[in-house]
């Protein structure tokens, strides 16, 4: 399935949330487990949780370049 999704700048404020972060991480980590990802899962897990965390002006250059 295939979302258009607008983004705005409330869209990078919106993504900068310690304890959501913490949430999500353990949530892809659990499904790594589960399904067995291995080494990448955990990275992914880890890089998405740095990538909550950054300044919204990197994440904005990350967002439009590298998805």
């Amino acid at each position: 399935t295939l979302v258009k999704v607008r983004v705005n700048n409330d869209f990078f404020s919106r993504r900068k949330n310690f304890k959501r972060a913490i949430e999500i991480m353990k949530l892809k980590i659990k499904a790594t487990r589960l399904f067995n990802f291995g080494i990448m899962g955990y990275i992914c897990a880890v890089a998405h949780f740095i990538l909550f965390l950054l300044p919204n002006g990197i994440k904005q250059f990350i967002y439009r370049n590298f998805r």
